[in-house]
């Protein structure tokens, strides 16, 4: 398995160019790349709305495309082993173009791969923020992903000698 990375932080690799834009290159370069799967990794807020209650994982997938049951499968998968973790499953919800615009999971869509936004955790409540401080919870957190993901595609683990 590749994996690149099409940031580091929450910069966009763009420098002269923010948000929509921002989206448009990074799922351009997966789509430049031939990438099976574009997974975007998430914390969520509700900035208010809920206030401090709103807590757990949520997976987004695209609404009404050909990556619609496979990514509602894997982004279960997904919420599955994140629950282990002690997060909240609240779900997998598809979004359409209308619902938000242009954004990230209609770009891979339209590049010819599947695309996942995975939001962790709520960082304005108490329980979940206390776990996104926990260095060791974040790498589970990374791990559990890519379990899911190598699950979900019949993927072996080699170790280094196999490599």
């Amino acid at each position: 398995v590749d994996v690149y990375m099409t940031r580091e932080d929450g910069s966009c690799p763009d420098a002269e160019h923010q948000g929509e834009y921002c989206i448009e290159k990074r799922t351009g370069y997966a789509t430049d790349l031939g990438a099976d799967l574009f997974v975007s990794l998430h914390n969520n807020g509700t900035t208010g709305v809920y206030g401090a209650e709103a807590n757990g994982t949520e997976v987004y997938v695209s609404n009404y495309s050909a990556y619609t049951e496979e990514g509602k499968k894997l982004g279960q998968m997904v919420l599955d082993n994140l629950a282990q973790l002690d997060l909240n499953p609240r779900g997998v919800f598809v979004r359409t173009k209308e619902e938000k615009g242009h954004y990230l999971i209609s770009y891979s869509v339209e590049g010819g791969h599947p695309g996942m936004i995975i939001e962790h955790a709520y960082m304005d409540n108490p329980h979940d923020n206390a776990i996104l401080k926990d260095e060791a919870q974040l790498k589970a957190m990374g791990t559990t992903d890519a379990d899911a993901i190598a699950a979900y595609y019949n993927l072996q683990i080699k170790t280094k000698t196999e490599n």
